[in-house]
């Protein structure tokens, strides 16, 4: 009785069990369509389209009560129908805008064959709200395009966004690659104020470092000739695994030095310092013993890391910040000073460094970092109390003056008892990143549009440059598939539309600015600039 129990319990558990699918409403597999859309989209070519008719993941969609995907729906009716919905609301934006930035910035893939993968460009619209649209991306074959090639395809978009007011542009941000092309247009067109990426410029002193500093380039010599000899023997490479340390050391591809590699660089030398404790001196590393029994050495691997290490903290800082043109001053100045502090701390010869720094300072300078920094109500001078910078309280206490001449009490922006508190500068606490961080960044401009009201031409010009961004990032990165599925299709619709609705879905998962904020911002602007001013 017991072996008949066995065997018709092992013969119903063979058997097919039958699952019963949920049943959704019609609403409830539209918006769950729409989510695994967005996803797919988002995903940005990391999920191909040949995913979706796996057998597999179309179980998945039956067990969970929904409907099979079909890639030529996708790619035709549902992808015309995002598109259309994210250029319209682009559009509508762009042209309720009294002014706006183009943001230029070249996306690199992260595969090892970039020279033939190429990068895409992508050119983003700033508002004056802070909000951050996606306009289009064009791929670039690898290496350096003509310059007059780059000036006609910013002339181009300047033209594709502005329509037939052309002024409605009032400045461009790019890259290194487009220098020549800012400052050909920055001449054609005089209302124009066009300036280098300052993150670019920031990341671009690691590879000053480490071509022109003695030290950079004798540390990066020695920890390679180390990393090699590590990597090349088993025997190393096991004992480091066994002492929970790492199994190979990170070195920056053989294609570029380390000077056009900070990260791979910086990585190496995180390497090099972790397994500086473990590493014994047997027979294996001869070739190598003078190095790593040299006191010295560790301490310059260490003084490189800890200068490197800042650079690219300040760099990742800037890049999450997204500072306006009107911090570039503070920001340097912040740089400058922690690098004195830490070569003082190592023992580092500050003039070699200072004159690298400065050098690179000046390359990335722009007369219209003074402009901002001046009509910046918050950063003349930074004070405990949060007061107005000296030019601008100068400014105050004429407008109060006028008033008083005038009796009229409304005069030049005649200013509350609460205005002042309105537009104070408040910072909270960053709670991903523990540090202060500015809440309210319409602030230096609300101070224009109501203490300082009265100055209308004064106060277009600090508004325009106020509103400036100083990077050109747009925070969108995308998969090197995606890069090489986009390459082998040029200028085809489908691909031109997907890169669209793929941003613009990265974007808006990352849009911080509230909706309240942008009405608030968008009635100050309508009532500074009522386009009765004209241009300066």
């Amino acid at each position: 009785m017991g072996i008949y129990n066995i065997q018709r319990q092992r013969e119903e558990a063979q058997e097919p069990q039958t699952i019963a699918l949920p049943v959704l409403t019609g609403n409830q597999i539209a918006a769950a369509v729409d989510l695994l859309l967005d996803w797919f989209f988002e995903s940005g070519g990391a999920v191909a389209f040949s995913s979706l008719e796996n057998l597999k993941f179309k179980a998945i969609l039956r067990h969970l009560g929904l409907p099979e995907l079909s890639r030529h729906d996708i790619v035709t009716t549902r992808l015309e129908s995002m598109y259309d919905r994210a250029r319209t609301e682009s559009e509508a934006r762009i042209n309720n805008a009294e002014f706006f930035q183009i943001a230029s910035d070249c996306c690199w893939s992260n595969a090892d064959d970039d020279d033939w993968n190429g990068y895409l460009v992508n050119f983003t619209i700033n508002l004056p709200n802070g909000t951050r649209l996606f306009h289009r991306a064009m791929h670039c074959s690898g290496g350096a395009l003509p310059e007059q090639y780059m000036e006609e395809v910013l002339r181009e978009t300047v033209r594709r966004v502005s329509g037939d007011n052309l002024t409605r542009c009032v400045r461009i941000v790019a890259d290194k690659r487009f220098a020549t092309s800012l400052k050909s247009l920055e001449v054609e067109n005089r209302w124009m104020v066009n300036v280098p990426c300052l993150l670019r410029g920031l990341s671009s002193l690691i590879k000053d470092l480490c071509q022109n500093l003695p030290l950079f380039v004798t540390v990066a010599e020695k920890c390679l000739k180390v990393a090699n000899v590590i990597n090349s023997r088993h025997e190393i490479r096991n004992y480091l695994e066994k002492a929970f340390v790492l199994r190979f050391i990170r070195v920056p591809s053989p294609k570029h030095d380390a000077s056009k590699n900070s990260r791979h660089f910086f990585e190496m030398l995180e390497d090099i310092l972790s397994c500086s404790q473990t590493l014994n001196f047997d027979d294996s590393l001869k070739f190598v013993s003078d190095i790593i029994r040299d006191v010295a050495f560790w301490n310059n691997v260490e003084a490189t890391h800890s200068l490197v290490n800042f650079i690219l903290s300040t760099c990742e800082e800037v890049k999450m910040d997204r500072p306006m043109i009107g911090q570039c001053f503070p920001i340097w100045k912040a740089l400058k000073d922690k690098l004195k502090e830490l070569c003082s701390k190592h023992g580092i010869v500050e003039g070699p460094v200072d004159k690298i720094v400065e050098k690179r300072f000046r390359k990335c300078y722009h007369p219209v970092w003074s402009a901002a920094f001046v009509l910046d109500p918050f950063l003349g001078e930074r004070s405990r109390e949060r007061e107005l910078s000296p030019a601008v309280q100068s400014l105050d206490e004429r407008a109060r003056e006028q008033r008083r001449a005038s009796r009229d009490p409304n005069a030049f922006g005649g200013r509350s008892s609460n205005g002042i508190d309105r537009t104070r500068e408040v910072k909270l606490r960053d709670p991903m990143r523990g540090k202060m961080k500015v809440a309210n960044l319409q602030s230096s401009r609300l101070v224009w549009s109501t203490c300082l009201k009265g100055f209308e031409s004064l106060g277009k010009v600090a508004v325009w440059v106020l509103f400036l961004h100083a990077i050109c990032s747009c925070g969108i990165e995308w998969d090197s598939s995606f890069v090489r599925w986009f390459r082998g299709r040029g200028n085809c619709p489908i691909a031109e539309k997907l890169v669209l609705v793929a941003a613009e879905t990265k974007l808006g998962r990352r849009e911080m600015v509230c909706s309240e904020e942008r009405n608030d911002a968008d009635e100050m602007f309508n009532e500074v600039f009522d386009g009765s001013m004209p241009l300066p």
